[in-house]
């Protein structure tokens, strides 16, 4: 028979907690919900990654189809090249989006596209054989219901960091700052720090937001990607990126495995 004594000593109870919460989460049950701007009931997510295979890259999508962005729609497939990337993350959007509305049983209102930052010639090439493909398909299939569309481009390799000065120390600054003017280039961009640090420096995200045809207010945008940084099932706090970009990676990395074995 296992203590109480037994598991606190062998630091067994967290162990045997965290594998609870996991046990809970894939029966599709909520741990729990990030406090959301308001109005953004119909708004949802999708996150794309790549995992590099030895013969073909495996691309991972996962979406948000609920109100609370909890609920997860995911798929993965394989490409060879750049253009059956932009026409996959096409289909997988659409998939995504159709996802959302069985469920609830409206249209997405907005939609907000993350992926991992690329070069900016390529940042064109997502404008131009991505986004504009995937609008003339939004119209085709929802008409005037068609939803709008924010790409937000996350750079996690910063060279940045940041600090605060106060009593002849310099610190850390805390998590949830959000630094949007002094330093940024002359797209819709912003860093923020999501993670706090008690040693070496912060490693804040650059996001940049490469296309949007959305009403969406820069302050919601920014507030709701912080607190997508809490929406990640493996861990209580906050993480470096928004849940749904980690859930993402993980999707590509896994399957890549499986798929390439």
């Amino acid at each position: 028979m296992t203590t109480e004594a037994t598991l606190r000593k062998k630091n067994l109870q967290s162990i045997a907690t965290k594998i609870l919460l996991q046990i809970i989460a894939k029966r599709g049950n909520t741990l729990w919900v990030p406090k959301v701007p308001s109005g953004l009931t119909t708004t949802m997510m999708i996150a794309f990654e790549g995992a590099q295979g030895p013969k073909k890259t495996t691309l991972g999508m996962c979406a948000t189809i609920n109100s609370t962005f909890s609920s997860i729609f995911s798929r993965t497939e394989q490409y060879s090249n750049v253009s059956e990337k932009f026409n996959l993350m096409a289909s997988l959007s659409l998939k995504a989006i159709d996802a959302y509305s069985h469920r609830n049983k409206e249209v997405p209102a907005e939609v907000i596209i993350l992926n991992s930052s690329t070069s900016g010639d390529q940042m064109i090439m997502f404008q131009e054989y991505y986004i504009k493909p995937l609008q003339v398909k939004l119209k085709e299939v929802y008409n005037e219901k068609t939803p709008s569309l924010t790409m937000v481009m996350v750079n996690v390799k910063t060279s940045e960091r940041f600090f605060t000065e106060g009593d002849q120390n310099v610190r850390n600054v805390p998590a949830g700052t959000l630094i949007a003017s002094e330093i940024v280039s002359n797209y819709y961009d912003f860093y923020v720090v999501s993670q706090s640090s008690n040693k070496g420096a912060t490693l804040p995200n650059h996001y940049k937001v490469i296309y949007s045809d959305s009403k969406l207010e820069e302050g919601v945008l920014q507030e709701l990607i912080f607190s997508q940084c809490f929406n990640y099932v493996n861990w209580t706090g906050s993480i470096k990126v928004p849940g749904i970009l980690q859930y993402a990676e993980k999707c590509a990395k896994f399957n890549s495995e499986v798929l390439e074995n």
